[in-house]
């Protein structure tokens, strides 16, 4: 069995296109999306596939326009670790 190994994700720029999106909502919407990330990924085997991806979109789920900054940051590392390991 081979050692685990660290695995570095690198996300350079995160557009969020929502009418209730404000700048200020930034440091939430990042810490939550970080959270959810270390989550998500700590603990679990996962095989990663081979791919990089230039973007990753949540478009295809909806947010409620009531969706916190926290909701918001937490679709956000989904989509990214949906990406990553091609889970679903």
């Amino acid at each position: 069995m081979s050692e685990p190994r660290n695995v570095a994700i690198r996300i350079e720029r995160v557009v969020v296109d929502a009418p209730d999106a404000r700048a200020s909502d930034a440091p939430r919407i990042q810490a939550a999306m970080e959270a959810e990330l270390v989550r998500l990924f700590s603990g679990r085997d996962i095989v990663v596939e081979g791919r990089l991806e230039r973007s990753v979109s949540t478009s295809g789920k909806n947010l409620s326009q009531q969706s916190t900054a926290a909701g918001v940051g937490k679709q956000i590392a989904r989509a990214v670790h949906e990406a990553v390991t091609g889970a679903r």
